[in-house]
C-alpha cells in the first residue's frame, strides 16, 4: 500500500509540474500574439504579412492543444475515480501526439533541408506511402487503387521527402472524403517527366480557393494547421517539379505531380 501511495504521489507531482510548464508555455504564446499586434507599421507591416499569418496560425493551433492538455491534467489532480483519470490521461496523450504532429509540420515547412538524393523508382515511393498510411485508423474505410505504367525509368530523388509529400496529399484526400471512399493513384510517363495523379471523390474545393490551397496555413478544416499541401509543394519544387490541381465542389479533386526525369 505504501509503495502504491508513493507512486501516486510521484504521479501527482509530475502532473503538477506539467500544469506549471503548460502555464509558462501559454504565457510565451501570449507574448507571440502581442508581438504579432506590434507588427503593424509602415514597411514592417508590408514585409511581414506572412510572418503574421505564421504567428497567428501557430499560436491558435498550439494554444488549443495546450488548453486541452492543461484542463485534463488539472482534472487528474482532483478526480478520485481512477477510470476517469485514465480517460483524461488518454486525452492528454492524444493531444500531445497531435501537438507533436503540428510542430513536425511547422519544422518540415520552415527548414529548406538538403536533398538526400538516390536513384529509385516512383512506384516504390507511392507504394511505401500508401502502406504507411494504411496503418492509420482513418484509412480503414478507404479503398486505394494504384495503376503504374511499365518500364518507367528510375529517378534521382530524395526518397523520404517525396514519400512525405505523397502522404500529405493522400491525407488531405482522405479528410475530404471524411474517411470513406476510393482513392485512385496513377503513375505514367509524359514528355520527359513522370506524372502522378491522385484523385478522390470528396467534397471538392471552391474555385475561389484553388489559387490558395498551397499557401501555408490555408485550411477550411477546423482544428487543422494548413501546412500539408504547402510542404508537399515545397518538396516537389525542390525536385524541379510542380503540382497541378483540378477540383469541382461536391465532385472531388485531382492533384497531378509532375517530376522531371532529368538526364
Amino acid at each position: 500500500i505504501k509503495e502504491a501511495e508513493r507512486k501516486l504521489i510521484e504521479k501527482e507531482h509530475k502532473i503538477q509540474n506539467l500544469v506549471l510548464k503548460l502555464g509558462n508555455i501559454e504565457n510565451e504564446f501570449g507574448k507571440l500574439k502581442e508581438y504579432q499586434g506590434i507588427m503593424n507599421i509602415g514597411h514592417a507591416k508590408r514585409s511581414s504579412a506572412n510572418l503574421e499569418d505564421l504567428v497567428a496560425g501557430i499560436s491558435h493551433q498550439i494554444s488549443n492543444s495546450i488548453s486541452i492538455i492543461r484542463s485534463h491534467a488539472e482534472f487528474c489532480l482532483e478526480a478520485p475515480d481512477r477510470q476517469k483519470i485514465k480517460e483524461s490521461l488518454k486525452a492528454i496523450v492524444r493531444s500531445i501526439i497531435g501537438l507533436q504532429k503540428k510542430i513536425g509540420e511547422i519544422s518540415n515547412f520552415s527548414r529548406p533541408g538538403i536533398m538526400q538524393r538516390k536513384t529509385a523508382y516512383l512506384e516504390a515511393v507511392i507504394k511505401d506511402a500508401t502502406a504507411f498510411l494504411k496503418e492509420r485508423e482513418d484509412f480503414e474505410n478507404i479503398k486505394v487503387s494504384i495503376s503504374c505504367a511499365k518500364n518507367l525509368k528510375p529517378l534521382k530523388m530524395d526518397y523520404i521527402r517525396l514519400q512525405e509529400a505523397i502522404e500529405y496529399i493522400l491525407l488531405n484526400a482522405v479528410e475530404a472524403m471524411n474517411g470513406k471512399g476510393e482513392l485512385k493513384i496513377e503513375l505514367k510517363h509524359n514528355n520527359k517527366q513522370q506524372v502522378i495523379k491522385i484523385s478522390d471523390k470528396g467534397c471538392g474545393i471552391e474555385s475561389r480557393n484553388l489559387s490558395t490551397v498551397f499557401q501555408p496555413f490555408f485550411t477550411t478544416k477546423p482544428g487543422k494547421i494548413g501546412l500539408g499541401l504547402a510542404i508537399a509543394m515545397n518538396i516537389v519544387s525542390a525536385h524541379n517539379g510542380d503540382i497541378k490541381i483540378n477540383s469541382e465542389l461536391g465532385r472531388g479533386t485531382e492533384l497531378t505531380l509532375l517530376i522531371p526525369e532529368g538526364k
